[in-house]
């Protein structure tokens, strides 16, 4: 099982790929922009819900792989720990 450490971790990594990836459209750029703010809320409360976050990413990846193949995968370990997590 996952621990809020881990999570926590992997959610400043996630953030600092966001925040480096640049977009070729603006469709990824939004949503990169969009998941970056839910990501930033997560890391400084991760006990709030995180419905939005894991909808958000369970959307963002599809869309994502083929442009940014290593940050859809990072998303999707994202998601694993996401599901994994008790708090």
């Amino acid at each position: 099982m996952a621990s809020k450490k881990e999570l926590q971790e992997l959610l400043v990594e996630l953030n600092k790929e966001l925040k480096h990836t640049n977009s070729v459209s603006s469709r990824d750029d939004r949503v990169l922009r969009h998941l970056e703010k839910q990501i930033g809320q997560m890391v400084v409360a991760p006990e709030v819900d995180r419905s939005d976050l894991v909808d958000l990413l369970e959307t963002a990846v599809p869309q994502l792989e083929s442009n940014h193949p290593a940050l859809a995968i990072l998303m999707t370990h994202t998601l694993t720990v996401l599901s994994n997590i008790r708090f």
